[in-house]
């Protein structure tokens, strides 16, 4: 057997699609096909059957998986037992990160980590919370807000950086033209710019002390991106709510105004994470244990080194 067939064919049962998994793998869809066929003659039966709708597994094909995991992660382990023996000027890592923390607090810390060891190659892949824990992605570790799932988790081990909340903002020109608002009812009379996901509703939950206010915001604008609703605050189109180390720059310039202090969201944890059977591989400890102590803040305009909120503001 070749691993790369085991490969493919993992992807595949995890994708539940063929052309789903081309697409990923970057090969074409007559490539996978031959894979996966020179696979199940190996193995003497069918491990998938094809729809129209895509691909499913047969009953030897979820037999099949737990031994090619197995196959995938003693691959890993065996690369890992000799990594520390390599030259570090051959090493490579695979970073994936969540598209919210890629700019301000991701690529200042890489610059950092491969001016501090020569050679070495970081490969950061910025990507959707969905995708980041996939097995089909092949990272190394990873970076986000928050913890793994349930599902996600059961290979994972997290450990935790720092953490930021998400509070409102609104320009000053767009305060000089409505009055500030005193409590958090009074939001219902304001241009709101709405951060969400897909085609779910936003729904803000804001806590302060005990108390804890929710609100669908509405308004002319949607997004799922921080940066778009930043660029219409910024722009004087209403109030939005994003993380706190994405603003606090603006604040100080006095471009940007914190809405309804002390009002923000519970607190997101910040945390990388790598699968635990690889935690052997010298290298993803050293740029694990790198980002833990350089932490020092989130980069509020990353063009910039200078320009760190200290993590003492994140709390």
């Amino acid at each position: 057997m070749q691993l790369d067939d085991i490969r493919a064919f993992l992807h595949m049962a995890n994708s539940g699609s063929l052309s789903r998994t081309a697409r990923d793998r970057g090969q074409p869809k007559a490539t996978l096909s031959q894979r996966l066929r020179r696979l199940e003659d190996e193995l003497g039966t069918p491990l998938v059957s094809r729809s129209g709708t895509g691909i499913a597994l047969t009953k030897a094909g979820r037999a099949f998986v737990p031994h090619a995991e197995e196959v995938e992660r003693a691959c890993a382990r065996a690369h890992d037992a000799v990594a520390g023996l390599r030259p570090s000027d051959k090493a490579e890592l695979r970073i994936g990160v969540t598209e919210q923390l890629a700019t301000n607090l991701v690529t200042p810390l890489a610059l950092q980590f491969v001016r501090d060891h020569p050679g070495m190659l970081l490969d950061v892949q910025v990507m959707p919370a969905s995708r980041l824990f996939l097995k089909e992605v092949n990272l190394d570790c990873m970076v986000c807000g928050g913890l793994p799932g349930i599902e996600d988790g059961a290979d994972l081990v997290a450990r935790g950086i720092s953490q930021y909340r998400r509070r409102l903002y609104a320009a000053q020109d767009y305060l000089s033209r409505k009055r500030m608002p005193t409590g958090p009812d009074d939001l219902k009379d304001h241009e709101l710019v709405c951060n969400a996901s897909g085609i779910d509703k936003a729904r803000w939950e804001l806590c302060f002390e005990d108390k804890v206010f929710t609100l669908e915001p509405s308004g002319p604008i949607r997004t799922n991106d921080d940066w778009v609703a930043k660029v219409c605050v910024m722009q004087g189109q209403g109030i939005s709510l994003f993380p706190d180390f994405f603003a606090q720059e603006h604040v100080k310039s006095g471009d940007l105004v914190e809405v309804l202090p002390g009002w923000a969201t519970a607190p997101t944890s910040i945390t990388v994470v790598h699968h635990a059977h690889r935690f052997a591989n010298p290298y993803i400890r050293t740029f694990i244990d790198f980002f833990a102590d350089r932490f020092d803040g989130f980069f509020c305009f990353p063009y910039r080194s200078g320009d760190v909120m200290n993590k003492q503001a994140c709390r």
